[in-house]
């Protein structure tokens, strides 16, 4: 049976690791190259 859960304020907001590449199109390489080598270390 589901029950309500109350959620809590967080007392501080979450860093933006991502926020320095917003303007940079060929950060995506790195982000690409790191899922790949998760993959292919998880395989």
């Amino acid at each position: 049976e589901p029950c309500e859960i109350e959620m809590e304020e967080a007392e501080s907001p979450i860093a933006s690791i991502d926020k320095d590449d917003v303007k940079n199109p060929l950060a995506v390489v790195d982000y690409i190259e790191d899922i790949y080598n998760h993959y292919r270390r998880t395989e």
